[in-house]
């Protein structure tokens, strides 16, 4: 009997550990594809997901959960910074598409095809303001 009761403490042992293990490695997986797909949302819900789960930690999902985190206010950066060179076109205003500019460059952001873009609507203003001024000489 009492190596029945062993085996069956064994199992229901070895069964929470797998369990464990098994969310330890669903929220590593889940911050790591957050982070490759640079998505706000998807990265939200995996800062999340170890406190769903019961407090999953590992060393990993320390340093995931930092790196999310930072992720998600460069993310919000971007998107400032993608909103005002927007705006900026919109309204046609050469000093407000400078300054947008200026603030995707100081934030290191010349990846962002809204920059590009801004910086191709300057370039036409000031082609377009300069056949302007000559117009009226």
């Amino acid at each position: 009997m009492t190596s029945r009761a062993a085996t069956l403490i064994q199992k229901m042992v070895r069964g929470h550990l797998t369990m464990s293990k098994g969310r330890v490695y669903m929220c590593e997986q889940m911050l790591e594809r957050a982070l490759t797909l640079r998505d706000e949302a998807l990265i939200n819900r995996a800062i999340h997901l170890p406190k769903l789960l019961g407090g999953v930690t590992s060393p990993l999902i320390k340093l995931y959960l930092g790196n999310a985190k930072r992720m998600v206010l460069e993310l919000l950066g971007e998107v400032y910074v993608a909103k005002e060179i927007e705006e900026a076109m919109q309204i046609g205003s050469v000093d407000l598409l400078r300054s947008a500019i200026l603030k995707a460059e100081q934030a290191h952001m010349p990846y962002l095809k809204e920059l590009q873009q801004g910086r191709r609507a300057l370039s036409q203003l000031l082609m377009l303001r300069s056949v302007v001024t000559s117009i009226e000489e």
